[in-house]
């Protein structure tokens, strides 16, 4: 895992308003919630920050089957849940990324699948 550090994140949303946030890296309750599943934490760090920049409130407007948007620390597409807004929480975020991950492992991150996740390891 990086070393502590500060990046500055922005994010456009569909209704054009902007969202910016500082996060900084290897924030002790992102560790803390992806630390309490029984999956690889360095992974899942590295592809929680490859995804979202470790902000619970990342968006990514991008059209899915039925629904627009992927959601949250790590960008879960609206397609997973029946309430997207519960995917702003952080805890809950978290928690369906391991039960996603728990059944199609890795696969279903773009972050992982094209490797960007891998800068972050």
């Amino acid at each position: 895992m990086p070393d502590l550090e500060m990046v500055e994140v922005v994010f456009e949303m569909e209704s054009e308003a902007v969202f910016e946030a500082r996060i900084y890296k290897k924030e002790p309750d992102v560790l803390a919630l992806i630390s309490a599943y029984d999956w690889d934490v360095n992974i899942a760090y590295a592809v929680l920050m490859a995804e979202s920049g470790g902000s619970a409130r990342a968006y990514n407007p991008e059209w899915h089957v039925g629904c627009q948007g992927s959601i949250g620390l790590f960008q879960i597409a609206c397609l997973h849940e029946a309430d997207p807004s519960l995917l702003f929480d952080g805890a809950y975020n978290v928690r369906r990324a391991y039960e996603i991950y728990q059944q199609l492992g890795w696969k279903p991150w773009g972050a992982y699948t094209d490797g960007r996740y891998l800068e972050y390891l």
